[in-house]
């Protein structure tokens, strides 16, 4: 696939990833909502909504490795829409976050704070202020460059 064909792909399966919003986001969401799915399996289960959230994505995550490793699948399901959930499973997981970043923003923690008693079942966050060549993929939004799709290179596609 050259340069062209895949910015093709990219553009058709990230519309179907936006097309979501309109079938099943319908479907898991609750009047005004978006998250109701992830919050009241939460509730239910008695864990954070987060842990649910990356539950789906695990499934999703799941079926797509089963593929890899037999190069079919075992239902009706296309992998391209495993794909496609799985984008949006990674989309609403950012949702939350961002929404749950936003609401301890100006929120003191205190002692009885489950961040404070470290009660998550992930590891501590790290100390460090990660950064360096031991992380070599990491994304700081601050540090890219607007997005720009022409290249300038011997290499590009759009000459």
């Amino acid at each position: 696939m050259n340069f062209q064909e895949f910015d093709k792909f990219q553009e058709k399966l990230l519309a179907e990833v936006v097309g979501m919003r309109n079938t099943k986001g319908k479907e898991y969401a609750i009047e005004n909502d978006r998250f109701a799915n992830f919050n009241e399996d939460a509730q239910i289960n008695g864990v954070d909504r987060l842990i649910c959230a990356n539950i789906f994505l695990n499934k999703h995550l799941r079926s797509i490795r089963s593929y890899i490793k037999n190069k079919q699948t075992y239902s009706n399901e296309s992998i391209r829409g495993r794909f496609v959930d799985a984008i949006v499973c990674l989309t609403l997981i950012a949702g939350l976050v961002e929404e749950t970043e936003s609401s301890l923003k100006d929120k003191p923690i205190d002692d009885k704070s489950p961040l404070r008693r470290n009660a998550s079942p992930f590891p501590p966050t790290l100390t460090d202020k990660n950064e360096g060549k031991h992380q070599p993929m990491e994304y700081d939004p601050s540090q890219s460059p607007p997005l720009d799709c022409t290249r300038t290179d011997k290499h590009s596609h759009r000459d």
